[in-house]
């Protein structure tokens, strides 16, 4: 038993390292024995073509999923991103317009960009949340402080499922499947542009391969409840 919890602890620590960029300082939900749950988070929507989408599969496969938006897209769509709640999911803060490296803003702009883009999410979706992500995971420890300060929590993923390098659809599921491990964080992206089709592929294949094996998709939120501990 010692052995093989030594084993699961090792491999989250090997993941972890692999997948989120500065993976020792930040709020990073950690790998453990337990229910077999996965988290997977959409970034940089809603978008009217693929979040309906991914929204369609979503319910087909009864899952559930947390999107990061960004607050412009909310603002501009704001019945899709209520939809998105009223579907069953959660929301998190993506800043308000995607910047291309927040740890270039000073305090005072990275704080107007993090409190507009929650103010936009909380107008659309009629949520307030207290879940946050850096574009591009890009992030440092006074970016992280800065969002602590306004009772954010940031958040990463275990598992980068849409890197260019994967390619197909087929690798990009192929990978999520590789490194699954109850409470991991997958992301994925349900942004503009033809190019998101693969998250969309993807997404279906992860589903249907993963819940054939015992998996279930649940929220950030609720992954946290059964898995409070964070690796800094």
């Amino acid at each position: 038993m010692a052995a093989a919890a030594a084993f699961v602890l090792l491999a989250a620590f090997v993941v972890l390292r692999v997948h989120s960029p500065v993976w020792a300082r930040l709020h990073v939900l950690g790998f453990n024995t337990g229910p077999r749950i996965m988290a997977l988070t959409y970034d940089d929507g809603p978008d009217p073509v693929n979040t309906p989408a991914i929204l369609e599969l979503l319910d087909r496969y009864d899952a559930k999923a947390t999107f990061f938006m960004v607050g412009r897209n909310a603002q501009q769509y704001p019945e899709l991103a209520r939809e998105v709640v009223d579907r069953g999911h959660a929301v998190g803060n993506h800043t308000w317009s995607h910047p291309h490296d927040v740890r270039t803003l000073s305090d005072t702009a990275f704080l107007l960009e993090l409190q507009r883009g929650a103010q936009a999410v909380r107008a659309a979706t009629g949520r307030s949340t207290t879940l946050f992500r850096p574009p591009r995971g890009r992030v440092d420890t006074r970016i992280t402080a800065l969002a602590a300060g306004q009772d954010f929590r940031t958040i990463m993923w275990h598992i980068a499922a849409d890197k260019r390098a994967l390619g197909t659809p087929q690798k990009m599921a192929a990978h999520v499947r590789r490194y699954a491990a109850p409470g991991a964080v997958i992301l994925l992206h349900d942004g503009a542009g033809p190019q998101r089709g693969r998250d969309i592929a993807a997404t279906r294949l992860i589903l249907d391969d993963l819940t054939s094996r015992g998996y279930r998709f649940v929220t950030l939120p609720e992954l946290i409840a059964h898995f409070p501990r964070t690796a800094r």
